[in-house]
């Protein structure tokens, strides 16, 4: 299979930073308030309610355009490359690993670990990032990475008619009846699926013509997706006010209409929407790189308990005004930014001393001990 060579889209790298960024929002809402601090949000004004709610999509829809950006770009390809992505995850790691000890030596009231916990804990972050669930992203994309050899010699040939068929046949049989039954490795079908549809669109989808149209298209859908996805979150988490008890807000159905019809609408829109543009900067290609360090610093098992407990403060009284929202938008971006300027600080003064050494010794253990030449790639 020959390889197409793809180089680094401002327009795409823009949109990675803005699904971290939706990504963020959504931990502000689904940790920050729904699961660490479930008392604040019924303290909410009915405005402060829909905000929360309104955050809430943007971890289905943040996590499916990372999957599809990766699809894009990595349809054509047959080799694999994970060193890099392993090794910052374990950079990350060994910090996070600190802040338990610490934690757990100070006696903090975020952190109640048992000494075999925190040993446990530890040893995951560093020596098993990849495989223990540390974090679950990490784990799914290590093995869609690991499975996409196979994935692209299929799909990267085959003619548009299959790769459609196939592409339903995994929407529904696999993607769909996952999400319904609550699979354990349903976050490795949602990875394998957007990736797919990335492919295609890499394949298949090309946008020339009434680009102006196409925005309106694929912004209006997007728009109305995202809309329908937190409405119904609102209506989920506030059945008392419309006293409702529909069929479908039970959970299992719930989660199956937002991940099978909601979530893709807007992801595939939004992803389409930033096909339209050709943008070149090397700002913003810069500030992409840092995207996995984000996820990694901000929602490590240990780190976003402390950061959302921290952050949200005891007592209601801003949280029964609607300067939460400014509050909320506020705290969220902050994460963000701050986390960007710590990887930042890792791309420039530690990833490149780190990343060549290990590299070095790598292919020096493997030139010794193999037969052939082959060199660990980035």
């Amino acid at each position: 299979m020959e390889e197409v060579k793809t180089k680094r889209q401002s327009n795409i790298e823009l949109l990675r930073i803005i699904a971290m960024l939706l990504i963020v929002f959504h931990h502000f809402a689904i940790h920050g308030i729904h699961r660490f601090n479930p008392g604040i949000y019924e303290a909410l004004p009915t405005a402060s309610k829909l905000f929360v709610d309104f955050s809430l999509p943007g971890g289905l829809v943040g996590v499916g355009i990372f999957f599809m950006i990766t699809g894009y770009f990595r349809i054509s390809k047959e080799k694999i490359s994970l060193l890099k992505v392993i090794l910052e995850s374990m950079f990350y790691g060994i910090c996070l690993s600190i802040v338990i000890l610490v934690s757990v030596l100070t006696k903090s009231t975020y952190v109640d670990y048992s000494n075999i916990q925190t040993a446990q804990e530890i040893l995951k972050h560093i020596f098993n990032p990849a495989t223990s669930y540390a974090w679950w992203f990490l784990s799914s994309y290590v093995i869609l990475i690991l499975l996409s050899p196979l994935i692209n010699k299929v799909f990267y040939h085959i003619d548009l008619k299959g790769y459609l068929i196939l592409l339903i046949v995994c929407f529904i049989c696999v993607y769909t009846i996952d999400r319904f039954v609550s699979s354990d490795y349903y976050s490795i079908t949602r990875g394998i699926l957007f990736y797919l549809i990335g492919g295609f669109i890499f394949r298949f989808v090309k946008l020339e013509n009434r680009l102006w149209l196409k925005k309106i298209i694929f912004i209006s859908l997007f728009i109305i997706g995202w809309s329908l996805f937190s409405i119904y979150n609102f209506f989920a988490y506030n059945p008392s006010i419309f006293e409702l008890n529909s069929f479908l807000l039970k959970p299992e159905i719930k989660d199956t209409i937002e991940a099978s019809l909601l979530a893709p609408i807007s992801i595939v829109s939004l992803f389409l929407f930033f096909q339209t543009f050709k943008i070149e900067s090397k700002g913003i290609n810069f500030i992409a790189k840092t995207t996995f360090g984000i996820y990694l610093i901000h929602d490590s098992h240990i780190l976003r308990n402390i950061l959302w407990k921290s952050l949200l403060p005891n007592g209601l009284e801003i949280y029964q005004t609607n300067l939460f929202i400014l509050y909320g938008l506020g705290i969220s971006i902050l994460v963000f930014i701050s986390c960007m300027l710590i990887d930042i600080l890792r791309i420039l003064f530690a990833e490149k001393y780190y990343l060549p050494f290990i590299k070095e010794r790598i292919n020096s253990f493997f030139n010794r001990h193999m037969s052939n030449d082959d060199s660990i790639d980035n």
